[in-house]
């Protein structure tokens, strides 16, 4: 599958995500993700954890981890995650999802594979925080993620996404097909659109409402647009806290 997402080369987040571009998310997505992730249809699915439990009302968010490798083979263990999580959700950490956070009040390693979130205060949505790319786990050196894809740099600049390894994987099973594989370029929005109308690509994404003309133009067929839901209220994104937004 080849996918074109518009803007710079995509990079993996660095330990300040105050502005992750689209194809900065998408790369990040899709090497590191963290405790829970999104499903092709936007509902929660495991990530890093294979399974939680919500306990005390809703204060308390208990993760048992699945068995996973970082890129370098080293195993995935509850007291690095512990670390990671708490530097991400840190008032401190840039991080422009640590605001909504506020309501944690700690984050404890319980075993080796289990680690407990707990509250002040009931929040329904945390699930849906910690699916987003800027909580992924990223570790910080070697800078990698534990999948679900591991990547190498090709020479036309593109980036090669190839399944993770499975540890729990079948010995007689072949693994990843070919086809499983993701050829991934970041590209002019002009570009990546004439590449897909020419069928060069099977997708593109992380166009914004500038870049519709360019789709008109290029006569990309209705069928094969996709726009995204209006982000925030009313299509207005509530960007800082201060001004006349403050004060209720």
């Amino acid at each position: 599958m080849i996918v074109s997402v518009i803007g710079g080369t995509p990079e993996l987040a660095a330990r300040d995500r105050a502005a992750l571009s689209a194809p900065d998310r998408l790369l990040t997505d899709s090497l590191a993700e963290g405790l829970v992730r999104f499903d092709a249809a936007g509902q929660i699915e495991p990530g890093i954890a294979e399974r939680w439990i919500v306990t005390d009302n809703g204060m308390s968010y208990i993760f048992r981890l699945r068995r996973a490798q970082w890129a370098d083979g080293a195993p995935v263990r509850a007291a690095e995650v512990v670390a990671l999580l708490r530097r991400q959700t840190s008032a401190t950490s840039g991080n422009p999802l640590a605001p909504y956070l506020s309501a944690i009040t700690g984050i404890v390693e319980m075993t080796p594979e289990v680690i407990e979130v707990e509250l002040s205060r009931p929040r329904p949505d945390l699930l849906k925080l910690f699916a987003q790319p800027e909580m992924a786990l990223v570790r910080a050196r070697p800078r990698a993620g534990a999948g679900p894809f591991r990547s190498r740099t090709l020479g036309d600049d593109a980036i090669l996404l190839t399944p993770a390894p499975d540890p729990d994987r079948d010995p007689d099973d072949d693994g990843p097909a070919p086809e499983d594989n993701v050829r991934l370029r970041g590209e002019r929005a002009a570009t990546a659109i004439l590449r897909f109308v020419e069928r060069s690509s099977d997708m593109v994404t992380g166009g914004t409402l500038s870049d519709w003309p360019l789709v008109q133009a290029a006569g990309a067929g209705p069928a094969n647009v996709r726009i995204d839901p209006a982000a925030g209220l009313a299509g207005l994104a509530v960007a800082r806290r201060t001004g006349f937004l403050a004060d209720p």
